[in-house]
């Protein structure tokens, strides 16, 4: 299926959260970071030979079990921010799975109906105009939301692919 090219362009400071998030951590990547740095540690990252990976992994044993995911999730990722969602490559996207608020209380993004209602209610108080950009951003991150739950099921998919080529591949030879 081809890209709709008339996808509406997101407005305000885009949140992805859940699965982006996670591969932005895995690349090293800070809070918040331009597309184009996005694109270059996933090429960075997918480069290195797997031994490398592992030993620059090897103090986090329960991420390397992760490891073989974020090549391909940041290559998707990168698409889906850039080719579909048109973000440019100075675009700045937080990269986080929990917002924190002024009085230094974490509240978990792991819900996006959620995170949408916790952007909407901070600008309750606030003037339109403020109101008007955290609607949008909510907003920004629902879609990035649906994005990331697609994504998870296209891994997912891929995986269960990758298995059956590989027992098929064994039962052939």
């Amino acid at each position: 299926p081809e890209i709709p090219s008339n996808m509406p362009r997101v407005a305000g400071q885009l949140l992805a959260t859940e699965n982006f998030a996670y591969t932005a951590r895995a690349l090293a990547l800070p809070e918040y970071a331009s597309i184009g740095e996005f694109a270059l540690a996933a090429r960075r990252f997918c480069s290195k030979p797997w031994p490398q990976t592992l030993q620059d992994h090897s103090s986090e044993p329960q991420q390397q079990r992760y490891l073989w995911r974020y090549c391909f999730g940041s290559a998707f990722a990168w698409t889906l921010l850039h080719d579909v969602l048109h973000l440019g490559e100075g675009q700045v996207v937080q990269f986080a799975n929990t917002l924190e608020f002024t009085r230094g209380v974490g509240v978990g993004l792991d819900w996006a109906l959620g995170a949408a209602v916790l952007q909407l209610s901070r600008g309750a108080n606030s003037e339109q105009g403020a109101l008007m950009r955290r609607q949008q951003r909510a907003m920004s991150v629902v879609l990035v939301a649906a994005l990331a739950g697609t994504a998870a099921v296209l891994g997912a998919l891929a995986t269960t692919g990758l298995r059956w080529w590989t027992a098929r591949q064994a039962v052939l030879k």
